[in-house]
């Protein structure tokens, strides 16, 4: 089955939008392709802590842990980024 796609727009810093064009030509794809791949997991991590029935009071204890939620988040793509990035050079 073909996944649903919706249009947007965004309004990005000139930097950011430059890049995200070069980027996109240089690996062939779509910008909407490289947006996908690049926001889509990380996007799908935050909505499942912002689900979260504890937090949905925002009140100061469940943005602390928010926050200690998020941070395990960050840590584990940081190390999928140095595994990728160590693949890259060979070395593990």
């Amino acid at each position: 089955m073909r996944e649903s796609f919706y249009g947007t727009s965004l309004s990005l810093p000139a930097k950011v939008a430059v890049d995200l064009s070069y980027c996109a030509k240089g690996l062939g794809v779509s910008q909407s392709a490289l947006v996908t791949q690049l926001l889509g997991p990380p996007l799908a991590d935050m909505r499942t802590l912002l689900e979260r029935p504890e937090l949905s009071g925002r009140d100061a204890a469940s943005a602390l842990r928010l926050r200690g939620a998020s941070a395990a988040i960050v840590a584990q793509r940081v190390r999928e980024a140095m595994e990728v990035i160590a693949g890259g050079r060979g070395d593990k």
